[in-house]
């Protein structure tokens, strides 16, 4: 069970994240709805409009070898890529057998989120930088 009490998060809501964009004066607009586990999921319920109407959704991905477990990645890319798992792994250095998708106790502990919410602004929970970012 992920407890979500003992991990000090830069960004733990989503207040400490629109703060942080516009402390970084990025543009963006919010849309709320239910974790979803599936990028056809999301797209069934979010809908963008006006300005970010062509904004394309993501798939996030957090994986990790299974003989290091300290080497962990985040793969971000558009969530119509496609591209072959066995492939990212050479390229990372891993074994395509060791190339496991992380569970929710792992992806809480390195990013501070849960399943179906992990995204790019998680990696400002981890300052020391044990997650390589992986975008397509």
């Amino acid at each position: 069970m992920v407890e979500t009490t003992e991990k000090k998060m830069a960004v733990s809501n989503k207040e400490d994240t629109e703060k942080w964009l516009t402390d970084n004066g990025i543009t963006f607009n919010t849309t709320q709805h239910e974790p979803v586990m599936t990028i056809a999921a999301m797209m069934d319920i979010v809908k963008f409009e006006g300005v970010f109407a062509s904004t394309k959704f993501a798939k996030n991905l957090f994986n990790y070898d299974k003989k290091n477990k300290d080497s962990m990645f985040l793969i971000v890319a558009a969530h119509d890529a496609v591209f072959n798992m066995n492939l990212v792994a050479k390229h990372l250095g891993v074994s395509s057998g060791n190339f496991r998708g992380a569970d929710a106790d792992r992806m809480w502990d390195a990013l501070g989120a849960k399943a179906g919410g992990v995204n790019i602004f998680a990696l400002m929970n981890d300052p020391e930088c044990k997650v390589k970012v992986v975008i397509d």
